[in-house]
């Protein structure tokens, strides 16, 4: 009998060399990578002729691993008969379509033997390897029983880990630059040519270049599109399904022995095979059809809106179609290249190419031309330049093994050089200031740890599904994070053990948030996965209902009130109605930009826009015009209604540079090589300038006359110190990043404890004052307490609206509201229920206030009289009346009648000097207002600096206490330094009306113009909030009123400087609350705000939501170019309140508003945070009014509800 053992052994060898060899099929043009693993399947037949018993025909199926060592294979295989190991050392060649050949002994228990193994490899496009292997030779047992078999059959092998995963988009701890992924040096960049929009899935289409990319897509070497997207159909049982991405990722599916498909290497979406081929179905619900050969045929969404893709003969896609109808043509060269895209409307990109198969030219729809160049010596398909407009420059370097060691802007700026090295896998990235930081990864391509300059690191750790479990911050807090089986974030763990659960269905929908108090908040979906219901820990509902296509038709509230959406056959939104049947309507054009929105009382705005979408005209319901112009840099003008005009100019990295004003003044500003501000020269000529640490933290201001605000941080970039003019302030902070005490420059202390979620629970003042804080399970602020137990308790009705406020003197505010969640009544009454001050109003369709019947303290006392106003240039006020106004360049008013002002180099007002005395005015180095003088007489206040400065505490010259400052949501009483309280009672935009004592009586009465200005007063206390004072706005000098950023004038009815945030807040940048101060106030004197908002802009200070204003103030000249990009915008952190946390969201997007207003904002999608964390009073902040077309809403993992939008 001959033994078969050497026949199974060789085919066993068979199976190891074919996952040895095609390592480095896998990764031209260069050799395989050191510690690269790979998976190979082989597949083919072998003959084996023995003496004794002829020859058989035997199957080869068999699967295993490879690695690479120094340009050595080692393959290692699993087969019936075990593990087996060859180490050649094999060659590991470079290039496709090689071959080679290899013969080899063997020799174990089984026996030995010997033979040659020939391969030739093909190359494919999607990153994986394919070929043939043929083997010929002998083997003998023990016994001396010798065999001989030749065999042949084919190979694919494809790369697991990280390999083709680090192609694409990289994660964000793992790119830098353009971005460059920082473990194999692949450059990428990518492009949004042409968007139109479309139900549910709006239609872009975008370019992604890899370099380490070699396949000839249809847009060149190196270049694919989001529609490119191909899947490698496995020709058996056995070999992997893999799918190349839009961005040019790897995506592989192994085949279990059953013929499902199994994702690898933490890849959480399914491939299923049906009749048609194959569906692919991501995490989100999306859908990718593939026919039998691996070519996209539609996508889709959860609620099946699809975009259609139709080919040519040749396979060429030709068509692109939206559920609307709407389509985008493809036209080819003869190479197959795309040489242009057009759309319904005309808009046409164009695409060019050199001999080599390079895409070197786009031409976008406006005519701005985008070039490429490449000239890298070892790879002439590297993008070595890139050049935007003709003016903006881009340069890549490369080293001999293909990987991108220099990336930077325009001039060198904004770069980082890369240093590899892939033996202790880490990279070592330094920045165009010489700052360098370590980023380590693991096995996975999963970075495990970041050294920074300052020698602080963050660490990270991943579980077997690549899955972030726990994060070492760089102040040394620890996060965990806890994951199901589908990788959906369970558990969060924070550094003091609280912890918020998570639960979900079958369908991966979130269906419970379990807050840090043990609050549980519930999601309900239908089966398209769309929210229909919300309930909160009370139970309370709100419900959602939807169309087929997954457009919100009804939002139904607790009480259940009824708000209505319609659409038309586009998808686009044409209608809301609210509970009390006002309607908006909304129309749009052919490519489904909104043109024109007219509100209840018919009054319309329309939009105009230019090919790239960009809004050009905007016309008001008066017919007044805005005009913009824009070149590739972002807004070039502005010209509102007025006919003034703003211009504004780019450095070659589309940083602004220039700002001329209607008047022809200019602001310049510059930036430092990682485009950090450096200097800025106001419209007056005065230079201020900026340094920063090896982190880009802002670290000193330095003005003119050689004063200087300097800052210190902690290891997690938490500002912990600021010196400034009037000595240091000390801020402190607990493992989780909150503020917990700070100290200011004359050694006046406030500290901060919290609760599991974040919300304030105590506030101690100087002299071991305790003020605590109570919260409802939706965490809603209850109960205020005081030292002295004066208790203030607030009430809810079951939508979350403020319905009463008790004071500790038992006198109370009511509120009432309309079915809209609009407030129609206000009540203040003391404990026998008689008036104090009594407030109905009358609305109109659009929520404006038409009457008020009012019973209050004091009623206005003045005289009508008529008043003429002029205005110039900029729109500046220069005559009221008999008052001439005169402006400094920086529009600063400095001169009213006989007063004149003085201002810093911030354009704060510092001195007043009038018939009546002098005020002057002193600010901290974070631009708050912490003393008044008025003749000579001194008040100091002590802050609370997180988020919306508050005054705690007044003290005279001498540091002598004179009275304290309770808050809850907003200000509620003063306590003077007797220990007498005094209660504030306020109107419907939170101004005082009347101050009562601890005995209910009346000690203080005011009136007020609509404007503001004081009609009347009576006054036994002092008091430094009336107008607006509920919310922190002081009345101090010459009748001018502080709102923190800056100073209104309620005599002229408008600002006295311009606008910090410039045109987000408005194209008028002296306009107070759109000229209507009856509904409106501006408390942080940026932008409007309705009562119910500054009640929520209040409760998110309590809780810590909300940068310090006063922050923004510090650097108006920046903060206030609306053409700032969302990275500079977050890039000064140290001014946007560092003694709290990053800048939220929603204040990035009023900041930068404009950006949306004229098309410019830079991302893919708009994110509206509708509700703070646990879900709580989402409704008060509900914008689905304000929804384009194709937006979709879900919850976040955190509780938070999103709405995404396409961006206009």
């Amino acid at each position: 009998m001959v033994p078969s053992k050497p026949r199974r052994l060789l085919v066993k060898i068979i199976i190891i060399l074919i996952g040895s060899f095609t390592i480095s099929l896998a990764t031209p043009p260069h050799e395989a990578g050191a510690g690269e693993e790979w998976a190979g399947i082989g597949y083919g037949t072998t003959i084996t002729c023995c003496p004794d018993e002829g020859c058989e025909e035997e199957t080869v199926l068999g699967g295993g691993t490879g690695t690479v060592e120094d340009g050595l294979g080692t393959g290692v295989a699993s087969t019936d008969m075990g593990d087996l190991e060859i180490s050649g050392p094999f060659p590991m060649k470079s290039g496709a379509g090689f071959t080679g050949s290899k013969h080899i002994s063997y020799e174990d228990e089984y026996g030995s033997g010997e033979g040659d193994i020939y391969w030739e490899g093909v190359r494919t496009s999607y990153s994986t390897a394919k070929g043939t292997w043929r083997t010929d030779g002998h083997g003998c047992d023990d016994s001396g029983n010798c065999c001989y078999s030749a065999g042949h059959g084919t190979f694919v092998a494809y790369q697991i880990s990280p390999g083709d995963r680090n192609k694409g988009a990289p994660i964000p701890e793992a790119s830098e630059a353009e971005p460059v992924n920082i473990i194999n040096g692949n450059m990428y960049i990518i492009k949004t040519d042409l968007t139109t929009f479309s139900p549910g899935i709006p239609f872009v289409f975008t370019r992604a270049y890899n370099s380490v990319e070699e396949a000839d897509g249809p847009l060149g070497r190196g270049w694919t599109h989001n529609f490119n997207i191909r899947m490698f159909v496995p020709q058996d049982g056995y070999s992997p399904a893999i799918i190349n991405d839009k961005d040019g990722r790897v995506i592989i599916f192994e085949q279990s022995d059953c013929g499902e498909f199994e994702p690898v290497a933490g890849e959480v979406s399914a491939l299923i095979k049906n009749a048609s081929g194959y569906l692919w179905e991501k995490k989100d619900k999306s859908c990718y059809a593939f026919d039998a050969e691996g070519i996209l045929q539609w996508v889709s969404d959860k609620n099946e809106n699809r975009i259609s893709l139709s080919y040519d003969g040749s396979g060429r896609l030709t068509t692109i179609a939206d559920t609307a109808g709407r389509t985008c043509k493809l036209t080819y060269d003869t190479c197959g290249h795309i040489t242009s895209i057009s759309d319904s409307t005309g808009r046409i990109v164009s695409y060019q190419y050199d001999a080599n198969g390079n895409l070197v030219q786009v031409t976008d729809p406006v005519g701005v031309i985008t070039n490429y160049e490449y000239a890298d010596l070892n790879d002439p398909h590297n993008i070595t330049k890139q050049i935007i407009g003709g003016t903006f420059t881009y340069t890549y370097g490369y080293d001999e093994q293909d990987r991108c060691i220099q990336a930077s802007g325009p001039c060198g700026e904004n770069g980082a050089g890369f240093e590899y090295h892939p033996e202790g896998r880490f990279t070592v990235i330094t920045d165009s200031r010489g700052n360098t930081r370590i980023k380590y990864y693991n096995a996975d391509g999963k970075v495990t740890r970041i050294v920074y300059p300052d020698a602080s690191e963050e660490v990270f750790t991943w579980d077997e599904r690549l899955n972030k479990i726990s994060e070492t911050r760089q102040d040394g807090s620890v996060w965990q994070y806890e994951y199901d089986g589908k990788g959906n974030l369970i558990k969060v763990i924070g550094p003091l053990g609280h912890q918020r659960t998570m639960t979900y269905d079958s369908n991966d929908n979130l269906t419970s948030l379990t807050d840090e108090r043990g609050q549980k908040t519930a999601y309900a979906y239908d089966t398209s996965g769309n929210l229909i219901q919300v309930s909160d820990p009370y139970n309370t509902t709100s419900a959602f209902s939807y169309d087929s296509k997954g457009q919100i038709l009804t939002f139904t509230d607790s009480r259940g009130n009824t708000t209505t959406y319609a659409y038309d056959t586009q998808g686009n939104l044409v209608s809301r109605t609210d509970p009390l049947g006002n309607k908006i309507i909304y129309q749009y054009d052919s490519l489904g930009r909104r043109i024109s929105i007219t509100d209840a009382r018919g009054h319309t705005i329309t939009y105009r826009y230019d090919a790239l979408n960009r809004v050009t005209k905007i016309t008001d319901g008066l017919g007044g015009i805005i005009n913009t112009t824009h070149t590739q840099a972002g807004l070039a003008s502005l010209t509102d209604a007025n006919n003034n005009t703003t211009r504004f100019q780019y450095d070659v990295l589309n940083q602004l540079t220039v700002t001329t004003d209607p008047q022809g003044n200019t602001k310049t500003l510059t930036y430092d090589r990682n485009g950090n501000l450096a200097s800025r020269i106001d419209y007056k000529g005065t230079s201020t300038t900026y340094d920063y640490d090896s982190l880009d933290r802002l670290t000193a201001i330095q003005y003119p006359d050689n004063s200087r605000v300097s800052f210190t941080y902690d290891s997690a970039g938490r500002m912990t110190g600021m010196t400034d003019s009037l000595g240091t302030s000390i801020y402190s902070y607990d493992s989780v990043g909150r503020l917990i005490s700070y100290t200011n420059a004359y050694g006046q202390s406030v500290s901060y404890a919290y609760d599991e979620t974040g919300n304030l629970l105590r506030i101690t003042y100087p002299g071991n004052k305790v003020v605590s804080y109570t919260y409802d399970a939706l965490n809603r602020l209850t109960q205020v307490t005081d030292w002295a137990d004066r208790q203030t308790k607030y009430t809810y009705n079951q939508e979350g609206d403020l319905i009463q406020v008790t004071l500790p003197n038992d006198t109370k505010a009511q509120y009432t509201y309309d079915d809209s969640g609009r407030m129609t009544s206000l009540r203040n009454l003391n404990s026998s229920d008689l008036v104090i001050a009594i407030y109905n109003y009358t609305l109109d369709e659009n929520g404006n206030i038409i009457s008020e019947e009012r019973n209050q303290p004091l009623e206005p006392t003045f005289q009508s009289m008529s008043v003429a106003y002029r205005y110039g240039v900029d729109n500046r006020l220069l005559h009221a009346g008999n008052n001439n106004i005169s402006y400094d360049k920086n529009g600063n008013l400095i001169t009213k009648g006989n007063n004149t002002y003085q201002y810093d180099y911030e354009n704060r007002l510092t001195s007043i000097t009038s018939s009546q005395g002098s005020w002057e005015y002193g600010y901290d180095g974070m631009g708050n207002r912490v003393i008044v003088r008025q003749n000579g007489d001194e008040h100091r206040f002590l802050i609370d600096p997180r988020g919306i400065t508050k005054v705690l505490a007044e003290y005279d010259g001498s540091n002598t206490l004179k009275a304290y400052y309770i808050y809850g949501l907003g200000l509620l009483y003063k306590v003077d330094g007797m220990e007498h309280a005094y209660y504030y009672h306020f109107n419907n935009i939170g101004s005082t009306v009347a101050m009562t004592d601890d005995s209910e009586k009346l000690v203080n009465k005011y009136a007020y113009t609509p404007f503001g200005m004081i009609a009347g007063t009576e006054e036994l206390v002092s008091n430094h909030f009336r107008y607006v004072g509920r919310f922190g706005v002081m009345d101090d000098g010459e009748d001018l009123v502080y709102m923190r950023a800056r100073y209104y004038d309620p005599e002229l009815g408008r600002f006295i400087t311009k606008d910090p945030i410039g045109f987000a807040g408005g194209v008028n940048l002296y306009a107070y609350s759109l000229n209507n101060p009856v509904r409106y106030g501006d408390p942080q004197g940026l932008m409007k705000r309705e009562l119910i908002r500054i009640l929520k802009l209040a409760r998110d200070d309590l809780l810590g939501l909300i940068p310090t204003v006063s922050a923004w103030r510090s650097l108006p000249s920046i903060y206030g170019e609306e053409n700032l990009t969302l990275r500079k915008l977050k890039g000064i952190q140290a001014l946007l309140g560092l003694i709290l946390s990053p800048v939220p969201e929603n204040l990035i997007n009023e900041v930068a508003g404009v950006k949306e207003m004229f098309g410019e904002w830079e991302r893919a999608i708009e994110n509206y945070h509708v509700t703070g964390k646990s879900g709580k009073q989402f409704e008060s902040e509900w914008p689905l009014g304000n929804f384009p077309p194709g937006s979709s809403l879900m919850i976040m993992n955190d509780g938070t509800i999103l709405i995404e939008t396409p961006s206009r």
